[in-house]
Order: structure tokens, then sequence, then C-alpha cells
């Protein structure tokens, strides 16, 4: 059975194409960031960090993709990472925080999107036992 070249080739390159699509789909769909403002987000586990996986992957900037508040460690484990209204701290050694740039990466990370779900006034000269009554009571909306 005789078949043409242009058959054969076409034959090979749908298959492909195809491939690429998905590949493609699946990569927009579970590896982008997504919107999703009731998740969290967390790279690597602490397990590997317990391990010893100190090397960073993930990007400051990367991170801000996911959230606008979390906590983390540095590449090498260099301090703590906060990050607090999309700002990340490096909290060293010295107990100095110091904003960490877009570039610096990190081994470890959870981050989310805050949104109050419930906003309270409190009133003045609370001591910590009002303070923890007013906690426990129901809020009124």
């Amino acid at each position: 059975m005789k078949t043409s070249t242009g058959k054969i080739i076409g034959y090979m390159i749908i298959p492909c194409v195809i491939c690429l699509f998905a590949g493609s789909a699946f990569r927009y769909y579970y590896l982008s960031p997504k919107a999703d403002r009731e998740m969290l987000t967390q790279i690597s586990t602490i397990d590997a960090v317990l391990i010893g996986v100190y090397d960073g992957f993930e990007t400051v900037a990367q991170l801000k993709l996911f959230g606008d508040l979390g906590i983390g460690t540095f590449d090498g484990l260099e301090g703590e990472m906060v990050m607090i209204n999309g700002r990340v701290f490096k909290i060293r050694d010295d107990g100095n925080a110091y904003e960490a740039s877009d570039n610096e990466t990190s081994p470890f990370a959870s981050v989310t999107y805050f949104d109050p779900d419930v906003t309270a006034n409190l009133p003045g000269n609370m001591d910590i036992n009002s303070f923890s009554i007013f906690l426990i009571l129901p809020v009124q909306h």
C-alpha cells in the first residue's frame, strides 16, 4: 500500500498540535496564579525545609501574585518572611525588618489575600479582661 509523504507528515503534525494546545491549556489553568481570594497558596512544605531544602526557587514578585498576606523564609534560611498588605519584609537575626526585593527567592512560603469577614469598633479604655469578653460576644451587624 502506497501512502503519500504529505499524509504521513499530516498524521504526525496533527497530534503534535493537539499536544501543544493541551499543554498550553494545562499550564494556563493549573500553573498560573488565580485571583481566588479565598485560597491559601503554599510553595514547598515545611518538611522539605526540615530536611535541608534551603534553596529558594520562587521569587518574591511571583509570591505577590498569589496574595497580600503571608509567612515564609528566604533562600538559605536568611531571615523570616512576613508579607503584610502586599509588602514583603525580611526579619533578620538582628531583629530588624528590611523590605525584600522582588528578585529574592524563597524555599517555603504560604500566602493568601486578606479580606476581613467581620469588622467591629472597639470601645475605648479596654483592659485585657474587657477585651476577652468583647471577643467572645456575638458580633452585632
